[in-house]
């Protein structure tokens, strides 16, 4: 299966465009999508449709930076070696 993606050089690693873009989305477009993407992922997808006989998952790595309050904090102090010990389950691997 060819989409065209071959001869495409790489996107810029400038995400600034993408962001000013995706803070344009009107709210209740993405309260909309946001379910009914959801819902289509849950479908199995043919073997057909693998790449190179694997299933691909894909993740976004949008974060969201806020201030923390005071019973978040409590609680991050109270679980932070359990937290800790599930992160440490957890490797990042980068291709």
């Amino acid at each position: 299966m060819h989409h065209g993606l071959v001869d495409r050089k790489p996107p810029s690693s400038d995400t600034g465009s993408y962001s000013k873009a995706r803070g344009r989305l009107p709210e209740d477009l993405l309260q909309r999508l946001i379910p009914e993407t959801a819902e289509q992922l849950e479908h199995p997808v043919p073997q057909t449709q693998y790449w190179c006989g694997r299933r691909v998952k894909g993740f976004d790595g949008t974060t969201v930076l806020m201030s923390d309050s005071a019973t978040n904090a409590a609680g991050k102090r109270l679980y932070s070696h359990l937290l800790q010990d599930i992160a440490a389950d957890f490797k990042i691997q980068v291709a």
